[in-house]
């Protein structure tokens, strides 16, 4: 049986046949200029079925783990919400982003950054979504980002090996891999300017070139999940260079410096849970292929990354964008 099957009402065939028609109709729709947010909302595909699997969301009262939790319980997964007593989540000052800290969300009180208080969290799980973390690419180091990013990370691959987690699905960022604009320093008030349009897109096989210390300690996160997956065998690992997923109009910051990197980094709460929900069924990571790191934008006319790799072995494509 395979680990991470489709169910009994959809066979493989049926669903690769699904995805191929949402493919054409979603290229037809771009084509004719056709709008595509209910074209295919409705067509059935493989994770309609979630055969009981439980998945762990760390950050589950943040931004993220508000829309990943409700698409989770929608196609019938048994979500386990875990966050801090005092839950924050960027963007709850944002008046453009019209969000607020969901507090009833979360199942289990942990703080990530804490050892003990992570010990069986994760009991019973199949599959840890980690987004707990300092968002902040102005963070202080010291004091923010090496506890909740880094030693967070550390506690989340002891507590998912020693739970006998299969996989562990982490939010890693676009602050990553950095090329192509003005001001590259994301700590810094200007970021990121003009972007420039004979920049190449990239993909992995390019470096990476962190914006900020945040992007670093999300490179260790990455570089720690390799680690688990690969020389421990400890669980099958999904990083997701994610995109800038807050704002429903990739055109809201238009006249501001912050304008060419939102509609490149643009990523739709549909897309954002499209990705992530790919991350956690998808047959083509394995024991056999047990780490992998892809991209998480939507379809940007502009877009830096090449993300087609990542949208075969997730068997998701985008559906929203700029354009």
């Amino acid at each position: 049986m395979a680990r991470w099957p489709v169910g009994p009402h959809v066979d493989v065939d049926e669903a690769l046949r699904l995805r191929t028609i949402e493919w054409v109709v979603k290229r037809t729709a771009i084509i004719t200029g056709a709008r595509m947010v209910d074209v295919v909302a409705d067509l059935p595909n493989a994770s309609d079925d979630s055969m009981g699997m439980t998945v762990a969301v760390t950050g589950a009262a943040g931004f993220i783990g508000s829309l990943l939790g409700k698409a989770l319980r929608e196609k019938g997964y048994k979500v386990v919400g875990i966050d801090r007593a005092i839950p924050t989540s960027q963007h709850t000052n944002d008046d453009k982003a019209g969000f607020a800290i969901k507090r009833s969300n979360v199942d289990i009180v942990a703080d990530m950054s804490d050892a003990q208080a992570c010990i069986g969290i994760f009991s019973g799980c199949d599959c840890v979504i980690h987004l707990a973390g300092d968002g902040n690419p102005g963070a202080d180091f010291i004091s923010s980002i090496v506890p909740n990013n880094i030693v967070s990370m550390y506690n989340v691959c002891e507590e998912a090996k020693r739970s006998k987690v299969k996989r562990v699905v982490f939010a890693s960022t676009n602050h990553t891999q950095i090329y192509g604009f003005e001001q590259m320093n994301a700590a810094q008030p200007d970021f990121a300017g003009k972007q420039d349009k004979a920049q190449p897109q990239v993909d992995l096989s390019v470096p990476t070139n962190p914006s900020s210390l945040y992007g670093v300690s999300k490179i260790l996160g990455e570089e720690m999940g390799k680690y688990y997956s690969v020389q421990m065998a400890a669980f099958e690992f999904i990083a997701l260079r994610i995109g800038w997923v807050v704002y429903d109009d990739p055109f809201v910051h238009e006249g501001t410096p912050l304008n060419d990197y939102l509609q490149c980094m643009f990523l739709s709460k549909r897309d954002c849970c499209g990705f992530f929900l790919g991350a956690v069924e998808t047959m083509k990571v394995s024991k056999d292929v047990p780490f992998f790191v892809g991209y998480a934008v939507s379809e940007n006319t502009n877009r830096l990354y090449n993300y087609e790799e990542t949208c075969k072995r997730l068997g998701y494509w985008p559906l929203d964008g700029n354009r």
